[in-house]
């Protein structure tokens, strides 16, 4: 069987996290959804944490953060606990048994996770899990206006010597996943054009631009039979094909 996540304990992506980004160094669109929603002291759950930076980063801007980073590379893991012993961090994968217990967090995120997990609902399902009742949950994507959605390791990758998932999820596909979540009361969108890296393989039938976009979500009930509150932050063609039927 495929082991997808051979790749997370390679050198190469230890040298890729080995130093610690400054806050305004982070991506826009993660830094404005902790922006409007961190307080100082939140609990926060770092899914596929790497060596824990985003820890340094919410440390240098809010100066209190109660701080759980996951990863499945030891390696990264113990290159986290060489750089601060204030925070918890553990080997392990989220989708694989019952690793947290029955913690929830003000706050979960994952950033840089979506794009190569192929069971992306179990992950997010499972992030919603260890969220309390009013908190948030924080990822992002790679989404497309028009092209069906990539989820095939022989179509759409990352190409490294042990190919990577490069998942793109059509916005209508996953607009429908995050309207079925009975336990998401608010979803919010903030998300530019922004292409793919050099080492990404997407099958010719692609002819538009990739999006990135981070996602809140709120946890919560909405009402039976309705909807999610939305709001999308996104270029025009996503606004105009989606919300302006």
């Amino acid at each position: 069987m495929r082991d997808i996540y051979k790749y997370w304990s390679e050198d190469i992506v230890l040298d890729k996290y080995g130093k610690i980004r400054r806050w305004e160094e982070r991506f826009k669109s993660e830094r404005y959804f902790f922006e409007k929603v961190f307080k100082p002291g939140m609990s926060v759950l770092d899914v596929g944490c790497a060596t824990g930076e985003l820890y340094h980063g919410l440390k240098e801007k809010f100066s209190q953060v109660n701080y759980t980073g996951i990863d499945v590379a030891d390696n990264l893991i113990k290159k986290a606990r060489q750089w601060t012993d204030q925070a918890e961090f553990i080997v392990g994968n989220i989708l694989a048994g019952n690793v947290l217990g029955n913690k929830e967090f003000d706050i979960t995120t994952a950033t840089g996770v979506f794009q190569h997990e192929p069971k992306s609902r179990e992950l997010l399902d499972k992030m919603l899990e260890h969220t309390k009742d009013g908190g948030y949950a924080i990822f992002d994507l790679k989404v497309f206006h028009t092209h069906e959605t990539l989820n095939d390791i022989n179509l759409s990758y990352c190409d490294h010597p042990d190919p990577l998932y490069f998942i793109v999820f059509n916005f209508s596909d996953l607009m429908d996943w995050l309207n079925s979540l009975e336990n998401v009361s608010e979803i919010e969108f903030f998300g530019y054009h922004s292409g793919v890296n050099k080492s990404v393989r997407l099958p010719q039938s692609v002819k538009e631009e990739v999006c990135s976009s981070h996602i809140l979500l709120k946890k919560g009930k909405h009402k039976i039979g309705g909807k999610p509150k939305v709001n999308a932050n996104l270029p025009e063609e996503f606004i105009n094909k989606y919300f302006k039927k």
